[in-house]
């Protein structure tokens, strides 16, 4: 498929003869192709298309390949802390942080879903909520929320890492198997949970090795 072509199954375009593709912010023709399935509008600047994320990643990727393993490095722990500390708090009760006491098998990544009888870890009648009320009703649905917001934040903020650890593979740390399992979070919705955990687990021991 062409970039005009494919501007017309993104925006509904080719309803006729006439009928020109337009940018979906402004609505202007002038329209620049930035990569495959990307493009700019030339009078407001809007970029996007269904090749947009890709073209994004590999001018990231280029960028990136200027810094050394050890930035890289500092760069990926930092984003992988960012989304633990958010899935922690988004299963709060629910998983615990089993960072290390005396044993050398110990891990400051490990973490352990800890499932109970209680919505979420915790249990609703301790804020005197009725079970059955339409509060109880409301809390649960509420914790509920906040929990799926969470764990979808954790999962974009794993996600943008995909161009740091293809480099870092580039660079001699093979990243292989955690960039294919990055993968399974980015094309899942909502994010596997367990999928998610053990990403960051596993991926911030073989980063902070």
């Amino acid at each position: 498929m062409g970039f005009a072509e494919f501007l017309k199954t993104l925006f509904g375009g080719g309803g006729g003869a006439d009928k020109k593709d337009s940018c979906i912010a402004c609505d202007a023709t002038d329209l620049a192709e930035l990569a495959p399935g990307a493009y700019r509008c030339v009078p407001c600047g809007y970029e996007g298309g269904d090749g947009y994320a890709a073209y994004v990643e590999d001018n990231e990727r280029a960028r990136l390949r200027e810094l050394d393993a050890a930035e890289l490095k500092a760069r990926a722990i930092k984003q992988l802390t960012d989304a633990r500390f958010t899935l922690l708090a988004a299963i709060s009760g629910e998983m615990r942080d089993d960072g290390p006491v005396d044993s050398s098998d110990d891990s400051p990544w490990d973490l352990v879903i800890e499932a109970g009888d209680a919505v979420f870890g915790l249990d609703l009648d301790d804020f005197s909520l009725g079970r059955g009320s339409d509060a109880h009703a409301e809390e649960r649905a509420r914790i509920a929320n906040e929990r799926r917001q969470g764990i979808a934040e954790a999962a974009q903020t794993v996600i943008a890492l995909r161009p740091v650890l293809d480099v870092l593979s580039e660079k001699g740390l093979d990243m292989t198997e955690h960039r294919r399992r990055l993968d399974i979070i980015a094309d899942s919705d909502p994010p596997p949970l367990d999928t998610l955990k053990n990403f960051i687990t596993n991926a911030g021991k073989r980063i902070d090795a």
